[in-house]
């Protein structure tokens, strides 16, 4: 993989998969043309309405040195939204690709930063931000005892993944990968990988799916000179029972697929006890409403599991949020 060479215009891409979000949106516009205000930027957007398209015609009016461009998404769903916009790309001959959430706030330096990375290390196929409002789990000691926690950015033989994208963290090394809400990748690597569109209704983990096997063949990283926010939009979020039936559902089906990589099941059950502990025991100190919902969600993720019912298409049930 070659390194970008000095930034143009046209050497990256900033994109944006939105849906009903038009206020946050407008918020991460203003971060991206703050720092970045002669770049490209790709919106996909699966709005039940006109408001997003309205607000990117204005912003391409008030930012004329901004190359805009506005894709109405082909099908609705992150996963799909996302390849869509990677195909674009290539029309637009882009080195560099930089995903964030359309409630994201990236802060003075984002891009340069993640571009002068991939410009000294040729080896690095997808650099991710520091999140600001991000940090350790707490119980970590428990945590690591169910394979729910290491002191690396790494997938764990449970399929959970470790975020080391925090404030704080001097974890240098390699990652294994990257939260979608600030993720970058140079164009090749999507030469061999793509988001998982069987997942178009059931999108909780693409970005864990698609970093790991990216991080196969190349290497990540997060860079600390990178900084963003991530606002977590109250608009078309997962509720906490359907965070935990999600994660519970989708991660048994992807170690199932990835045992070849390291993953195992056994592990698998044994970081899903672990869970549901930790939930059940926030509910009973709380008490938590979420933790109890999230822990009744993980229970019916364990029940559709073991009755062999398919994560790849009952997530469609339950609509498509956002990031």
């Amino acid at each position: 993989m070659n390194p970008p060479g000095p930034r143009t215009a046209s050497t990256a891409a900033v994109v944006i998969c939105t849906k009903d979000r038009p206020a946050d949106l407008e918020q991460a516009l203003a971060a991206v043309s703050a720092d970045q205000p002669d770049c490209t930027l790709v919106v996909v957007d699966a709005s039940s309405d006109g408001a997003t398209r309205q607000l990117l015609d204005r912003y391409r009016e008030a930012h004329p040195a901004m190359s805009v461009h506005y894709l109405a998404a082909a099908r609705p769903g992150l996963v799909l939204q996302r390849n869509q916009a990677v195909a674009y790309c290539r029309g637009l001959n882009v080195q560099v690709v930089h995903f964030i959430d359309d409630d994201t706030e990236v802060l003075p330096g984002y891009f340069r930063a993640i571009e002068d990375s991939f410009r000294k290390d040729p080896g690095l196929g997808g650099v991710g931000g520091v999140i600001e409002n991000n940090g350790p789990p707490p119980h970590r000691r428990i945590r690591s005892l169910f394979l729910l926690w290491c002191e690396a950015g790494s997938v764990l033989s449970s399929g959970w993944g470790v975020s080391h994208q925090y404030p704080g963290n001097e974890f240098g090394g390699r990652v294994e990968w990257l939260s979608g809400c600030s993720m970058s990748y140079r164009m090749c690597v999507f030469d061999v990988n793509s988001f998982d569109d069987r997942l178009a209704g059931f999108i909780l983990g693409e970005d864990i799916d698609f970093s790991f096997r990216v991080s196969r063949r190349a290497q990540l990283a997060v860079e600390p000179a990178a900084r963003c926010i991530h606002h977590l939009s109250p608009v078309s979020r997962r509720t906490p029972f359907r965070a935990g039936y999600e994660r519970t559902v989708w991660r048994h089906a992807w170690v199932k697929e990835h045992r070849s990589e390291g993953m195992s099941l056994i592990a698998f059950w044994w970081s899903t006890l672990g869970d549901a502990c930790l939930l059940l025991g926030a509910a009973a100190i709380g008490p938590s409403r979420e933790s109890l919902a999230a822990a009744a969600g993980l229970v019916t993720g364990i029940r559709c599991v073991l009755i062999g019912r398919s994560c790849r298409t009952d997530g469609e049930a339950f609509g498509n949020p956002a990031g």
